[in-house]
């Protein structure tokens, strides 16, 4: 694939992960509006999830353009 396609490809899956953690992002936010409701520890939990697996995504997009 030329540098272009590359470029374009990468584009495309960084967008999808921003879209992605807009909407983890969106559903936290659903979660921390009821703080009686739920247990601190389920909410950090739940945060360290999305961020973990938000890193992956942008981990593997880095390794990608690095390796491919």
């Amino acid at each position: 694939m030329d540098i272009i396609g590359r470029l374009a490809t990468i584009q495309q899956q960084i967008g999808h992960v921003e879209n992605e953690k807009l909407q983890q992002e969106q559903m936290l936010s659903l979660f921390l509006e009821h703080p009686p409701a739920l247990n601190s520890k389920v909410v950090g939990n739940m945060m360290k999830d999305i961020l973990n697996s938000l890193l992956k995504q942008y981990f593997e997009i880095i390794y990608d353009c690095v390796f491919n």
